[in-house]
């Protein structure tokens, strides 16, 4: 279901899911291991991937190990803010309490 290899595509896709996919297509391999509701989000949490599903399309992908994935064969889990800002540009908070990468 997942690719534990797929390039990480900022704001398009991760783990081979990409944004505006229908959570039922990802549901049809199989169960997430947990999910939880806030207010009109669904988060789907699986192996090494964790989903946010609105009006019932992915919203957000996040990746964790042991994913490998990266962006451009240089950034992916394990770099530092260092790394990230020196390959891609400078890293801010967003309103969600996300880290972003400015213009991405």
């Amino acid at each position: 279901m997942f690719d534990i290899k797929a390039p990480i595509e900022p704001g398009q896709s991760a783990a081979g899911i990409r944004i505006g996919t229908p959570a039922r297509e990802i549901l049809s391999h199989g169960e997430p291991q947990q999910t939880d509701r806030f207010r009109e989000t669904d988060k789907l949490v699986f192996p090494f991937v964790t989903l946010w599903v609105r009006d019932g399309r992915v919203q957000q992908v996040a990746v964790r190990a042991p994913y490998e994935g990266r962006i451009g064969d240089q950034i992916g889990i394990g770099s530092t803010v260092k790394d990230i800002e020196s390959t891609l540009g400078k890293v801010v908070q967003d309103k969600e309490d996300n880290l972003t990468v400015t213009g991405s």
